[in-house]
């Protein structure tokens, strides 16, 4: 359907394959089930279990150690890096942790009875700590990356060469005004958009 498109890109791939799956293939009889997809899966009996959030996903793929906190400067060494704890923790002398060896941007530290996670620890950044000025105690909130909320779908960059029947469905599509099921990919982020 898609072989004469000129220009065929990934993201143009996905919106079209999304608008296609939403607006024909849930909404068809399946020969199998003799109903709709979407109608079966409604009428049936939720058995699925929540995904785990990201944050709790990555927690799961880390290692435990046990480090002795630098009374001098309330620091502790990973695999050669050297991470500050909050304050509120100095009074512990031997802190359990959990880090992922291949990426040492954050370890956790863990109350090693239950192994919850406690709080969230960084490497030292040296060049902040010599300017003299401290963090403010208010807590920000990175901000998320941006949906792409244009009216992209109506205009596909692959020109006239794309089916009517896929140009209709992919119109239907944008006109519910449903956010995409899939996060498109900001190659951009460079680990700034956690």
């Amino acid at each position: 359907m898609l072989s004469k498109v000129d220009n065929l890109s990934l993201d143009f791939l996905n919106r079209a394959s999304l608008a296609w799956v939403e607006q024909e293939y849930n909404r068809a009889e399946n020969e199998e089930m003799k109903a709709a997809p979407i109608n079966e899966y409604i009428e049936v009996k939720d058995v699925s279990r929540p995904s785990p959030d990201e944050e709790k996903f990555k927690f799961s793929f880390t290692r435990p150690e046990t480090r002795k906190q630098r009374k001098t400067d309330g620091t502790i060494k990973l695999q050669g890096v050297r991470f500050e704890i909050p304050s509120r923790f100095r009074h512990i002398h031997k802190l359990h942790l959990r880090y992922q060896s291949w990426d040492l941007s954050k370890a956790y530290l863990i109350d090693s009875r239950r192994d919850e996670k406690l709080a969230t620890i960084y490497p030292q950044d040296k060049t902040k700590n010599a300017s003299g000025q401290r963090r403010s105690l208010e807590l920000t909130q990175k901000a998320l990356s941006k949906v792409n909320t244009d009216d992209s779908l109506s205009k596909p960059n692959a020109g006239d060469s794309i089916p009517p029947l896929l140009k209709k469905i992919m119109a239907d599509y944008a006109a519910t005004g449903l956010p995409p099921a899939y996060l498109p990919k900001n190659n951009e982020c460079r680990g700034e958009c956690e």
